[in-house]
């Protein structure tokens, strides 16, 4: 857990706009959020969905962010929640998990396997988790990313607006960065 000075300096950061602080929150506790959010949904890939779409509205909305307690608490109670509409709007029926410091704990103590380092520098490995983003994402990740064209050109070429092809891009990034590949991609052609 990061000590309250550090938390306040990397909140002073993000909320004047600097990627590398929201980086460093993200490397700190995707893992712990996909994990709640896939414990509550009872599958992997939409805990991981919930988790890039907390640090999405948590970026989108830094400006306005009023941290409490701590940033890992605030972070949690985001996910729960955003967790909970997505199980209301489905037909699952939500689980009967409280946020609480010992719940916490035990996603954190429970352990979980950390990928082989060598597995990373497959190419297959790769296209594995490309190929796990919703199709539209991944098409627009694949122009941009693969194929360098421009966020205008991807907009034009599919009839979306700008921001919209932008914030695919960035969110097929979160996803693959949350599985700790190609991080280099967030400073490759954008």
């Amino acid at each position: 857990m990061l000590d309250a000075a550090a938390e306040s300096l990397l909140l002073n950061a993000i909320r004047q706009g600097d990627e590398k602080a929201l980086e460093v929150v993200f490397l700190r506790y995707y893992r712990l959020l996909s994990r709640y959010a896939a414990a509550l949904l009872k599958s992997e890939a939409d805990g991981q969905e919930v988790a890039s779409d907390v640090f999405l509205t948590f970026w989108e909305k830094r400006q306005s962010i009023e941290v409490k307690e701590s940033l890992r608490q605030y972070l949690l109670a985001m996910t729960r929640h955003r967790t909970l509409r997505r199980l209301k709007t489905s037909s699952r029926t939500p689980a009967a998990v409280e946020l609480t410091p010992e719940t916490v704990n035990e996603f954190e103590a429970s352990g979980f396997d950390e990928p082989d380092e060598d597995r990373y520098a497959s190419a297959d490995y790769l296209a594995t988790y490309i190929n796990q983003l919703p199709p539209q994402r991944r098409h627009i990740f694949q122009l941009n990313k693969i194929e360098g064209l421009s966020y205008a050109q991807i907009a034009e070429q599919l009839g979306l607006s700008e921001k919209t092809v932008k914030n695919q891009v960035y969110r097929a990034m979160l996803q693959l960065k949350s599985l700790s590949l190609v991080l280099f991609l967030l400073y490759s052609r954008s």
